[in-house]
């Protein structure tokens, strides 16, 4: 639920890489391996090799990998890790998970629903019990139409699952089949329950057992379980401060440790800045029309110009006695768990940037952020309207969402196009040209077919589209009701494009940046073109027109 996840997440790190072959299964567990007892065996799913399956939700930390999939080895010899850096798997070699697997083949049975239920055994008998197979067998079947054993994505992609009980369904079958009935070298569940309950709500180390039992399949951890090796289950620590923090709320009893109490927060900020004048009732006096601003110049001087050190100071001194308000207020993106500091846009990047606009290195002879003149009376405030016209559009169009590429959010017939790479809302931006004075400059990236580009950050929603890609490639559909790509036949965006080829000048950044011209902008005054000319730089290693997606 703290994840708003579905399908498991792929989070166990083999020599700091995420292998994709962790859809077979993490915690040295192999869950195509997690039969039944000899009682049961009669109910567990048999492994199909040439089972595909996609899952729909994965991990919404940044970097993280994308959702797990199972394939034939025909289809996908062997796998290898996911490239947290770029923002794409790295196939080209071989890499295992925990157990030494490098493939995916009959690896669809990742945990899924609350209690991410895994393996051929829990699958087995959730259609043995509520699927398709109790249906055929002429049982009562809860999901007479899911055969949980050919479709485990059932559980996170059917059309039980949206706004559904599915996912709390699966989880609640599974805690009374597996965990209520737990009976093991003398540790029973039910007694062990009663025993909690009649010594004072004191012992939690029953809530330890327990998830030992739900995670890896034993109730005295480190336990072998499920694993060929013993292990603690998964984050053992906050399933156990969790597990205290909703006795409380169901005010079961008051006589055990709650958990710790959050840490204060500093006193609020003033709800106004302090000035030097005494308060007063009287109404302001009006300004007159400022005289310092040029107004027919089409580049007034004193906006393209360097500002002066004044200026400067000044928009600082006002900034940072605003930091506090700034971080709370501005610096927020929203995640399906609730509101958060943003991780991409953060206080000290923000003031190093415009610190980088305003002083030192800048961007050339012109185009300089305009923080006010220095010399009108009203400088000052010219220039935080300006800012704050600014921040007010990159928090609507990225921080909010705490993503640097653009989100593919366009749909056409109830469909996400692959091709909205190269444009939405009817754009084309590898046809962005520049115009205006800067029309015949030469300042646009020349486009290339052949270039393959993957964007790192994506949408949060459930069902949302994976990043956005360029490439040598014709292109469908994102399927957000199953959670695949579908890209036969091709699909085309509001403008009429069925490929990605060109495709890689999607929006990036607080501004999403996008076009062939922005992006030969950026490069001919702060990227490798600068420096190549001789002129200042201030990314003078990166050709943001041969590499965009280094934003």
């Amino acid at each position: 639920i703290q994840y708003d996840a579905c399908d498991e997440n792929n989070w166990e790190l083999v020599n700091d890489r995420f292998p994709l072959s962790n859809a077979c299964g993490q915690l040295d567990m192999s869950y195509q391996d997690m039969h039944c007892s000899e009682e049961e065996a009669y109910m567990e799913c048999p492994v199909k090799p040439e089972m595909e399956q996609y899952a729909l939700t994965s991990a919404l930390w940044f970097q993280a990998p994308a959702p797990f999939y199972c394939g034939p080895k025909s289809k996908y010899p062997t796998t290898g890790f996911w490239d947290y850096e770029l923002g794409r798997e790295n196939n080209k070699d071989a890499y295992a998970n925990s157990r030494g697997r490098v493939d995916v083949e009959g690896c669809c049975w990742w945990g899924r629903g609350v209690m991410q239920t895994r393996g051929t055994c829990n699958y087995g008998k959730l259609n043995y019990f509520l699927g398709a197979r109790a249906s055929r067998e002429g049982r009562p079947a809860r999901y007479p139409k899911i055969d949980f054993c050919e479709f485990p994505q059932g559980v996170c992609s059917s059309d039980e699952t949206y706004g559904g009980e599915l996912q709390w369904m699966i989880g609640l079958f599974e805690w009374a089949d597996r965990i209520q009935t737990y009976d093991k070298d003398g540790w029973n569940f039910i007694e062990k329950l009663k025993e909690f309950c009649d010594g004072g709500y004191t012992d939690f180390a029953f809530v330890d057992a327990v998830s030992g039992i739900l995670n890896i399949g034993c109730h005295d951890p480190p336990c072998q379980g499920f694993s060929n090796s013993a292990v603690e289950p998964h984050n053992k620590r906050e399933r156990n401060d969790t597990f205290q923090r909703f006795l409380n709320e169901f005010k079961v009893a008051r006589n055990f440790p709650p958990p710790p109490p959050p840490t204060p927060l500093p006193s609020p900020a003033p709800t106004y800045e302090p000035t030097e004048a005494e308060p007063t009732t009287a109404a302001p006096t009006s300004i007159g029309q400022p005289t310092e601003i040029p107004t027919s110049s089409s580049r007034p001087t004193s906006i393209q110009g360097r500002p002066p050190a004044e200026a400067v100071t000044n928009i600082e001194n006002a900034l940072k006695s605003s930091k506090s308000r700034f971080e709370k207020f501005l610096l927020k993106s929203e995640y399906p768990t609730g509101t958060w500091p943003s991780y991409l846009y953060t206080w000290r990047g923000f003031l190093q940037a415009l610190r980088k606009m305003t002083t030192g290195v800048g961007p050339g002879e012109k185009n300089w952020f305009f923080i006010g003149d220095g010399e009108s009376p009203n400088s000052l405030q010219l220039g935080l309207i300006n800012l704050a016209s600014f921040v007010a559009h990159g928090v609507t169009q990225a921080i909010k969402y705490d993503s640097c590429d653009e989100n593919n959010y366009e749909m056409v017939d109830f469909r996400y196009p692959i091709s909205n790479a190269c444009g939405q809302n009817g754009r084309s931006y590898q046809d962005d040209m520049c115009t205006g004075g800067d029309e015949g400059e030469g300042y646009e990236c020349e486009v290339d077919s052949s270039m393959e580009m993957y964007g790192v950050t994506h949408a949060r929603w459930i069902g949302a589209p994976p990043p956005l890609y360029c490439g040598e490639k014709s292109t469908g559909y994102w399927d957000h009701f199953k959670g695949l790509e579908i890209n036969d036949p091709p699909f085309a965006n509001l403008a009429g494009r069925v490929d990605v080829r060109g495709c890689c000048w999607w929006g990036r950044g607080v501004m999403q940046v996008r076009g062939v011209c922005a992006y030969g902008k950026l490069n001919f005054y702060l990227g490798k073109r600068a420096a190549e000319s001789r002129r200042p730089s201030i990314y003078p290693d990166i050709d943001f027109c041969r590499n965009p997606s280094a934003i």
